[in-house]
């Protein structure tokens, strides 16, 4: 069967070989971002929870099988494998996806953190 390409983008298409949801989301981000900035971002929120769990599989690091995002991120094994930086560009985009979805049921630090 015949691969089906969902969204095309300027700066995604690298991953589409190995992570099609990636490159999907990150096209799509692309695609409403003049239009709908706020769109963009909860797409790219999508994008960073996406990473997360592919970044789980691909080291092979132990998780809680219904572990929420904020869990995924702030879990001490994630924490020891990946550098400082993407963590924080990972929780910048968690937390301004969140804001911008008005994720219901967040407690505060969720919120923040």
């Amino acid at each position: 069967m015949d691969r089906i390409l969902f969204m095309q983008s300027t700066n995604f298409e690298f991953l589409r070989p190995t992570n099609d949801v990636l490159a999907n989301l990150g096209g799509l981000a692309e695609a409403v971002l003049h239009i709908d900035p706020g769109s963009a971002l909860t797409r790219l929120r999508s994008f960073a929870e996406e990473l997360t769990k592919a970044i789980y599989k691909e080291e092979l690091l132990p998780r809680v099988p219904q572990a929420s995002f904020f869990e995924l991120v702030k879990d001490p094994v994630f924490e020891a494998c990946v550098d400082k930086s993407l963590i924080h560009q990972i929780n910048f985009l968690r937390i301004q996806g969140n804001d911008i979805a008005g994720v219901p049921g967040l407690n505060k630090m969720e919120r923040s953190c």
